[in-house]
């Protein structure tokens, strides 16, 4: 099981996003990068319909689990707003 956790600036646990349990907010187009000069990022997308899309928001934190079973966590500094054309 793959969870991602959200985080508010206070490091208080506001929502756990996660494809494997239905109530939880599900995310797609994970995709951790990490760069030669030590720049890591994480962009990932989650519905917006979803109630606790409402805490990806800009400053709050988001962590993982690494491919090396270590915890990374990043601040959100961008959110973008897209809406999928079928």
């Amino acid at each position: 099981m793959i969870l991602h956790w959200v985080f508010g600036q206070d490091e208080k646990l506001l929502a756990i996003l996660s494809n494997d349990n239905p109530k939880s907010c599900p995310y797609f187009e994970a995709s951790p990068t990490e760069k030669l000069n030590g720049e890591n990022t994480f962009d990932f997308s989650v519905p917006f319909s979803h109630e606790d899309s409402v805490y990806v928001v800009e400053e709050n934190l988001v962590a993982f689990k690494n491919l090396d079973n270590n915890y990374q966590l990043f601040t959100i500094r961008q959110v973008a707003f897209l809406q999928r054309v079928k």
